[in-house]
This record gives C-alpha cells, structure tokens and sequence, in this order.
C-alpha cells in the first residue's frame, strides 16, 4: 500500500499530478541564463517516469531559490516541484532575453 511502499506513494503522486507540469531538472544562477535568487527549471505534464521517459514537451520557469528548496522540506513531495503556471515566470533560456 502507499502507506509502508515509497513506489507506490510516488506512483499514487505520479497519477494524482499527471496534468500539472512537474521539474525534470535546474540550474542554478551560476548559469548566466539566470538571473541572481532564481533556479531555472525545466518541467513537463506529468514530470518523468519513474523510468525515466517523459512524453510532454518542455516548458521553462523562473522560480525563486527559497521556494524551490523549500519545497524539498513538504512531507509528500516524492522528490518533485510543482510548477503553479499562476504565479511562477515563463523563462527564456535565450541569454540576450536574461541580460536586456
């Protein structure tokens, strides 16, 4: 059951989220496409398989740092960040549209 398997909690997470678009990886401000205090993330409907396979396309955000890592500390978030299209920024991975 979910409760005593983290494979089926994740699978239960996987199927709960599978229209929301879920971080397949970051990068960090270190990386000159993004602007200082932010990650910029990669995600996609539904996130990455457990092996590994995603079938959406990629999108990409802006999020702010303290966000992201704290959402890594919310009990039940089987090791992905949600992203809320309402509230967190489109990004550019282009390096002009981050300098301008």
């Amino acid at each position: 059951s979910p409760e005593t398997s983290y494979t089926r909690r994740r699978e239960a997470f996987l199927e709960q989220h599978r229209n929301e678009l879920l971080v397949l990886s970051a990068v960090g401000s270190w990386d000159k496409r993004v602007p200082e205090g932010m990650v910029g993330l990669v995600a996609t409907l539904g996130g990455r398989s457990p092996c590994g396979e995603h079938a959406g396309t990629e999108t990409y955000w802006l999020v702010p740092e303290r966000e992201y890592h704290d959402a890594f500390e919310t009990p039940g978030h089987m090791g992905y960040f949600i992203i809320d299209q309402a509230r967190h920024q489109p990004w550019s991975r282009d390096v002009d549209s981050v300098v301008a």
